[in-house]
């Protein structure tokens, strides 16, 4: 694009971008003093928070596909049911030491 030597210079940057860097100047500061108040919980929080979210829909769509695959299982039922199970045998021997322990006589 050839301008004679009289003309002004097309602007470089264009009208709506000046607001840009003092808002990426705050977004950078507002993101540093978060940081800093609640530092790497927060960010591990907010990473798992978003994983879970992300994934949740996955993993039960996956469950959802699983179950329509896998054929279902029978219930093998027994014809004769297990005893009960004997009662445990009263405690008839018990010991107690409580204090200290009686002088050893020589």
């Amino acid at each position: 694009m050839a301008t004679h030597p009289g003309a002004p210079l097309p602007p470089a940057v264009p009208a709506a971008a000046p607001w840009l860097l003092p808002a990426a100047h705050l977004a950078v500061g507002l993101l540093a003093a978060g940081w800093l108040y609640r530092g790497e919980v927060a960010l591990d929080a907010l990473l798992r928070a978003a994983a879970a979210a992300t994934f949740r829909p996955l993993r039960t769509a996956a469950a959802v596909a699983d179950a329509a695959l896998t054929p279902s299982r029978r219930r093998i039922r027994l014809l004769d049911p297990l005893p009960p199970a004997r009662p445990l045998p009263f405690l008839v021997h018990c010991l107690l030491r409580r204090g200290p322990p009686p002088p050893a006589t020589a």
